[in-house]
């Protein structure tokens, strides 16, 4: 019996030592590429090439949710608009870079042709990577459409301000709005 059971144990053994070496060695691999710490570096471990975005953190310290179910709308004639429910206050590490992950959504409904609607995922007053940092993440598309996005970037020591705001920003005479409908903010601190 013990022979038989050792004999069945071995194979299993085996696969779990090639799974475990595998998963290692993608995530040395994911570790050595996203964890250097340059500290002139605006994203840190959040590493930016091209348009590809990649955050590569460790143990979750931390998550934040909010939103709002309700509509939430921003005209061309009004500045942005604050998201309501996403108004955060992150602590940073101690020491050293945490990773903040952010996934914003939301339906949305742009009115007009001549106007571009506008996403700030605003950490420290600043645009989150992968959205551009002058002008946020666009929303083109004129009528109904579903809007989701995720972000990051690498925080330092301290206390951090994160908020969502929105805006339209008319390309003619015309003036146009951006409504979102039970947008939702989730965000996650790690290592």
């Amino acid at each position: 019996m013990f022979k038989k059971t050792l004999i069945m144990t071995a194979p299993v053994l085996a696969s779990a030592a090639l799974v475990a070496g595998g998963l290692s060695a993608s995530t040395l691999q994911a570790d050595a590429a996203g964890s250097h710490h340059d500290s002139k570096a605006p994203f840190g471990r959040a590493m930016k090439t091209g348009n590809e975005v990649s955050c590569v953190g460790g143990a979750q310290k931390a998550t934040y949710n909010g939103g709002v179910h309700d509509t939430v709308s921003a005209s061309s004639n009004n500045g942005p608009t604050i998201v309501p429910g996403t108004l955060f206050r992150v602590n940073g590490p101690r020491h050293g870079r945490d990773v903040l992950s952010v996934s914003f959504t939301a339906q949305d409904y742009l009115d007009s042709n001549s106007s571009q609607g506008k996403v700030k995922v605003l950490l420290d007053g600043i645009p989150m990577a992968p959205s551009d940092l002058n002008n946020g993440s666009p929303i083109y598309a004129q009528g109904y459409g579903t809007f989701a996005q995720n972000y990051c970037r690498n925080i330092g020591p301290g206390h951090h301000s994160l908020r969502v705001t929105i805006s339209d920003v008319a390309s003619g005479t015309s003036a146009g709005a951006l409504y979102l409908w039970d947008p939702m903010l989730h965000a996650e601190k790690s290592e």
